[in-house]
Parts: C-alpha cells; sequence; structure tokens
C-alpha cells in the first residue's frame, strides 16, 4: 500500500506532479500571505500613494513623498556589470561575457523593472522579478527549430522559438515589449500575482513559488506548446462592460465578442522535481508541464525586500511602518484648516446694527477699506461689534514636525536625504548649516546604502541568469566587438556553450549622489592626471585616454582616437581568449579595457 495512504492521505492529490497537489498548495501560499503580508491592506498603501485619503478632505500625503524620495536614490539608473573569471584562463572569455551582459540590459529593459521593483518593495513590502528566455510561456528543447526554410529565406532558429506567435497565422500571441525572441528576460511582477513557499521562513528556502498570470483565452488556445483540451475563460477583459456599467460572468449570453475573454492561470516553478507546471485552480488537467534545467541554478525569481520579517519571506512596507503617523498628520492638517475656517469670522455685532447690504459686503470676501455706517449718537460703535482674533495654536505646528521627523525616523530617510534641506529647530526658514549641506551631498544614510546593496545583489542575480539563458540557448553564432589585451577592437564570433565558464559578477553600490557632468569630468582629469606619468609597464596610456576621452559624452571615442590595428575579420572566442593569456602586464581577470559595441548576428 502506498505510504501516503498509510497515512490517511490521498496519494494523488499528494503527489508534486498532480494537479490537485498544486492547487492545494496555491491556495496554502494565499493564506500564508493574507496571514503574514497582510496583503487586504495593500489596497490602502496604492491609495495612500495615488493621492486617496479616505475621509480625509486635506492631507499631507508624505506617503508619496516617501516612496518618491527612496526609489531614485536606490535604483541605478546606468549599472554596469564586471565580469571576472574564477580560474586562470578565463580572461578573455570573461571580457565577451561582461560585454554580452551590459549589452542585454538594454533590450531587457532591466533599470525600468528594477526601478518598479523598488517601488513594489516600498509599498507592498516585496518586490518580485521573474526571469525567463524567449517568451512569457516556458521553453522546451523542442520549441527551438534549427535552420528553416521561410517564404523569406534560411532562418536560423537555434537560440529562438516562435512561442510568441500563432503557427497557423503567425499573429503574435504574446506582446510584452521586454519579452523578445531569442533573448532572455526580467519583469518585476506584482506582489499581489505571487505567492511564496509557506514552508519556508526565508524566500532563499523556498522550494516553489507560483506566478498568478491572466492571458487573452484565444491567445492560449493558439499556444502550441500548451495543453489547452477544456480550458475555458475565468474572466471578462475591463473594456468589456453591460450598457448599464456592470460586469457579467465569463459565459454571459450579453458578450458575443470572444477577444473579450481571459483566462487566469498559475506557473508554477519547483525546485524539487525541476519542473515548471502550469494550472488553474478550477482546471483538472496542468495546461502545461515540463523540465527546466535552468532550475538546477535556482528559481527563476529574485526578491527586493528592505525591512525583513523574522519568520515569513514577505517584507514589510515602508507604508505600513509610517500608517498611523500618516493618518495622524492627515488629522492634524484638518485641524488647521478648520482654524482657518474659524478666522474668517471676523465681527460679533447687535442685530440690526449694519444693514443686509453693508453685511453682504464685509462677507463677501472681496476687500473692503472702508465701510460707512450710520451715525447713533446714542451708542458708540465699539457698543454695537466687536472683533474675534484667532490665531493658529503652535502646538499644532509643532505637532506635525514631531510627526515628520517620527515617520523620517521610521523610514531611514530624512528630509535631507530626500533631497531637501530640513527648517531650523524651531521651525523656521532657518538657512542650510555646513553640516546639513554636507549630508544632502554625502548621502550617508546607512539605511540607505543598505537598500543599494540589495538592489545590486538582485541585479547581479538577474545578470547572472541571463548568462546562464545565453551559455545554454544562443547555439547560433553571434558576433561582439571587445577590446583586446593590446586595447585594439577585435570583432568576435562566439556561441553560448564557446564562453561558457565560472565567473564572478559585480555591480558597485556606489553612492547615490547626483554627479553632475563636470563633477565627472572633474574626476576624469584628475585621475588623468595622477596616472598619465606612470611608465608604461604599469598603465596603459592608449586605454588611459580612451577612457578620459569618453568621460566627455559629446566625443566619439571610437572616431577620434587611432586605436592599434585589429583583425578585419570575425575570429574565434577560443583564438580571442588565446591573446589575453599570451598578453603583456595588466592582462587578466583584473585588467584589460571595458568592452564596446555589441551587434547579435541577425539583430
Amino acid at each position: 500500500m502506498d505510504e501516503t495512504a498509510e497515512r490517511g492521505v490521498d496519494s494523488a492529490a499528494s503527489r508534486p506532479q498532480s494537479v490537485a497537489y498544486w492547487q492545494r498548495q496555491i491556495r496554502r501560499g494565499l493564506s500564508h500571505r493574507r496571514e503574514k503580508a497582510g496583503d487586504a491592506d495593500w489596497s490602502t498603501w496604492e491609495d495612500y500613494y495615488e493621492f486617496r485619503h479616505p475621509g480625509a478632505r486635506l492631507s499631507m500625503n508624505y506617503t508619496f513623498a516617501l516612496i518618491r524620495g527612496m526609489v531614485p536614490r536606490v535604483y541605478f539608473k546606468n549599472p554596469r556589470v564586471t565580469v571576472r573569471g574564477r580560474y586562470p584562463g578565463l580572461a578573455g572569455l570573461a571580457r565577451i561575457n561582461e560585454r554580452v551582459a551590459n549589452w542585454l540590459a538594454g533590450p531587457m529593459g532591466l533599470a525600468w523593472q528594477m526601478k518598479r521593483a523598488i517601488l513594489h518593495a516600498g509599498l507592498y513590502g516585496t518586490g518580485i522579478v521573474k526571469m525567463g528566455y524567449d517568451s512569457p510561456s516556458p521553453v522546451r528543447e523542442e520549441d527551438f527549430l534549427g535552420v528553416v526554410e521561410t517564404p523569406e529565406g534560411v532562418a536560423d532558429l537555434r537560440h529562438e522559438t516562435l512561442r510568441q506567435y500563432d503557427r497557423r497565422t503567425m499573429e503574435r500571441i504574446a506582446y510584452h515589449q521586454n519579452v523578445r525572441p531569442g533573448l532572455p528576460w526580467a519583469l518585476a511582477v506584482h506582489p499581489r500575482d505571487v505567492v511564496i513557499d509557506p514552508d519556508c521562513e526565508d524566500v532563499r528556502g523556498a522550494r516553489w513559488v507560483a506566478h498568478r498570470f491572466r492571458r487573452n483565452h484565444l491567445d492560449a488556445l493558439a499556444d502550441e506548446g500548451w495543453d489547452t483540451r477544456g480550458l475555458q475563460p475565468t474572466h471578462q477583459t475591463d473594456s468589456a462592460k453591460l450598457e448599464d456599467g456592470e460586469s457579467g460572468a465569463p459565459n454571459d449570453p450579453r458578450y458575443e465578442d470572444p477577444t473579450t475573454r481571459v483566462v487566469e492561470l498559475w506557473e508554477v516553478s519547483d525546485l524539487k522535481t525541476q519542473k515548471v507546471f502550469i494550472v488553474g485552480l478550477d482546471h483538472d488537467r496542468f495546461v502545461y508541464e515540463a523540465e527546466d534545467p535552468l532550475l538546477a541554478s535556482g528559481l527563476n525569481y529574485q526578491f527586493v525586500v528592505f525591512n525583513d520579517r523574522p519568520n515569513s519571506p514577505w517584507g514589510i512596507s515602508d507604508v505600513q511602518v509610517v500608517h498611523q503617523q500618516q493618518m495622524e498628520l492627515n488629522s492634524v492638517r484638518e485641524a488647521q484648516k478648520a482654524y482657518r475656517i474659524l478666522h474668517k469670522l471676523r465681527l460679533l455685532m447687535r442685530k440690526g446694527a449694519l444693514s443686509k447690504e453693508q453685511l453682504d459686503k464685509l462677507s463677501s470676501g472681496d476687500f473692503v477699506g472702508v465701510l460707512e455706517v450710520d451715525d447713533d449718537a446714542r451708542q458708540p460703535l465699539k457698543d454695537l461689534m466687536a472683533p474675534l482674533n484667532f490665531s493658529m495654536p503652535a502646538d499644532l505646528s509643532g505637532w506635525a514636525r514631531e510627526l515628520r521627523d517620527d515617520m523620517s525616523e521610521l523610514a531611514g530617510l530624512g528630509r535631507n536625504q530626500m533631497g531637501m534641506f530640513a527648517q531650523g529647530s524651531q521651525g523656521g526658514a532657518g538657512r542650510a548649516t555646513a553640516t546639513e549641506a554636507s549630508i544632502v551631498q554625502a548621502n550617508s544614510e546607512i539605511r540607505v546604502d543598505e537598500r543599494r546593496v540589495v538592489v545590486a545583489e538582485v541585479y547581479t542575480a538577474v545578470m547572472r541568469r541571463a548568462l546562464q539563458c545565453v551559455w545554454s540557448f544562443w547555439e547560433s553564432p553571434q558576433v561582439a566587438r571587445v577590446s583586446g589585451p593590446d586595447g585594439a577592437l577585435y570583432w568576435v564570433q562566439y556561441t553560448g556553450r564557446e564562453i561558457r565558464g565560472e565567473y564572478d559578477l559585480e555591480v558597485e553600490a556606489e553612492d547615490a549622489a547626483l554627479l553632475t557632468r563636470e563633477v565627472r569630468r572633474a574626476q576624469a582629469n584628475d585621475a588623468f592626471d595622477r596616472l598619465v606619468g606612470l611608465p608604461p609597464e604599469l598603465v596603459r596610456h592608449d586605454e588611459l585616454v580612451r577612457q578620459w576621452v569618453e568621460g566627455y559624452e559629446f566625443l566619439d571615442a571610437d572616431r577620434l582616437l587611432q586605436a592599434p590595428a585589429g583583425l578585419a575579420g570575425p575570429m574565434g572566442a577560443g583564438e580571442f581568449a588565446q591573446m589575453y593569456e599570451g598578453g603583456g602586464p595588466g592582462v587578466g581577470p583584473e585588467g584589460g579595457a571595458p568592452l564596446l559595441d555589441m551587434v547579435p548576428a541577425g539583430m
């Protein structure tokens, strides 16, 4: 008898290969996320960020200021990956991999996707980057068709598939512009659409991760890699509305346009079985099931978490941290508004002291320099009316300042660290001190630096997975223009298998202070002056001049400088690597020139 049956457990639903097993695991993950991450509050945090404060007629949106002050200080606008070989003999191949990695960041839109993940981490506590290759759906070895004949001629499909197209009509069935055939991709996915193995306390210990997505029902049926037997639509798109503004059921007869129907599915990446499964919570068969060789190196997800929980992989939202202070600050603003309204009540007077016309003039809000009244000798004017003087309580302003200070302390981002000079200690204008100016310039906040390290680690892991995709799938030759050990530019032809190896990747988590072009040029000039006098045994002067010229954006270093003559035609990756092995001083994993433009074959 089956062991699980002896324990009274349904063996079919307990096997990782069964649909029922993964349906139950996904529901467990949803319950765990609701309990630990508090996803029921996420819509409230979104409201705060988008200037929707329920019940508050006047609000101070510190939430928006906090997130928008944090995001540009944490993400990398133009990051550069450095690749170094772990063993001797990999210096030349490391140069090729470095150029491939830095070029891929462009078509992958990685800077933008990382920015989105950081925004999610601030709002919801966890930012998630999902990685893949060639198409949004997982690819299999049989999806690569090799060299095929087409009406337009011969097509090399050894490193890309047609999974983004309906093979019968060649119409697109996948549409994300950063997911391109033959290239790795990385997308920031909403935490609301992801569940994590609830049996782990750290994402690094998660056995599986599931991602929910919606796809047009007709596009799903046209995907030849999917088993769509019995697959029914589950939702209507938002554009499919009834005339009365209501949204009906997926099979509502009033909906006659099938293009508005979508199906909701879950894609599960499982380290135990090294497989990817696609299931529907109400569908009785796998839509997709196949081994993914890239899972051997870990899950295809990276997580941006700035505020860790001690017993859950889900992070703590920055908005949740300052939620109570934000609500109280809104109350203070409401009180200040009420006092300003009271201040408009200027006079108390005896009934009949002024005519209706005179009262209308006084209360109109227009400036009234002189208002004539009837002379009454029996009663002095001061006995007929008395002015009321309301002033804003000083406690309100002080309390608002204390709340902002508390929120800044909790978030680890003071006014200086958000790019503003703090006011004087007494709330006055207070001119900036030298200390405050140095804080703004240096941006030395420790917690911000810690967040940048987290982002750098995620960026590095994403690029490592991208290179693994290159090594596994790029079987057709590619061409890159690479700087050799002598400073010359060489065309190098390679395949993914030829440049595979053990490498260390690094992204500098440098200070986020905005450096102007003038500052960068001053730094380049200083470095040039310090290095130009050193002997050629220590410094490659041709490369020094090249990098110095590249510090001036309006100069074209390739056209301006005369580099040593390289090869006219492309050389092989192995031959290029041999050049580095026989190079002179400074050549190796720690030396050499940065790689330049890469031009993949056929792109």
